[in-house]
């Protein structure tokens, strides 16, 4: 007597094989039964990726069908880091950091100080879109991808050889000119 088995992965999981009494990744899986009890089990693996994958290691089932818990914008922790950002840091969102996600200092060049944002990110952020933005008031936000003029540059960045790098950019315009500078950085999916 044959019996046929076939698996129904669920979304983010695939199919990884048969483990038992009888092993072997085809699907479907015709078993021949002999005299006996026989325990055939069907084996599956996380299969999401990116902000998804990062969910599934860091909130149960029941945390992720809540976004109150584990939406983009929730801070779990309560520590300032939203979870988008608790996610782009590599960072639990259940564990408060101490630091802030960005930072920012001042450089010396040829006699004039330059503004300079910091912030630590996965280096495979293939489903965000990452802009350094500028404003002189903190209401109008430009980028250098909107098409105009350049605002900033990479100036330095940090492999720290835990899948994250630390990214440094700098403010092409020297804050001598008398004019309010700010930055910020802007994640956006895809």
């Amino acid at each position: 007597m044959s019996v046929r088995l076939t698996t129904m992965p669920e979304l983010d999981y695939g199919f990884e094989g048969w483990t038992g009494d009888k092993g072997g990744n085809q699907d479907p899986f015709y078993l021949t039964l002999w005299d006996g009890d026989v325990s055939v089990f069907a084996n599956f693996v996380i299969t999401a990726t990116g902000y998804w994958r990062w969910l599934f290691d860091h909130f149960s089932d029941e945390e992720r069908a809540d976004d109150a818990i584990s939406g983009f914008a929730v801070d779990t922790d309560k520590d300032g880091r939203i979870n988008l950002l608790e996610y782009v840091g590599n960072t639990d969102p259940k564990v408060e950091d101490p630091q802030p996600f960005y930072e920012y200092d001042l450089i010396e060049k040829e006699g004039e100080s330059y503004l300079l944002i910091s912030y630590t990110a996965e280096t495979q952020l293939d489903e965000l879109d990452t802009y350094v933005e500028f404003s002189a008031d903190m209401l109008t936000w430009s980028s250098n991808e909107d098409g105009g003029d350049i605002f900033t540059e990479l100036y330095d960045s940090l492999d720290n050889e835990d899948g994250t790098e630390t990214l440094f950019h700098k403010l092409l315009t020297p804050l001598s000119d008398g004019e309010r500078k700010f930055l910020r950085v802007r994640f956006v999916e895809e």
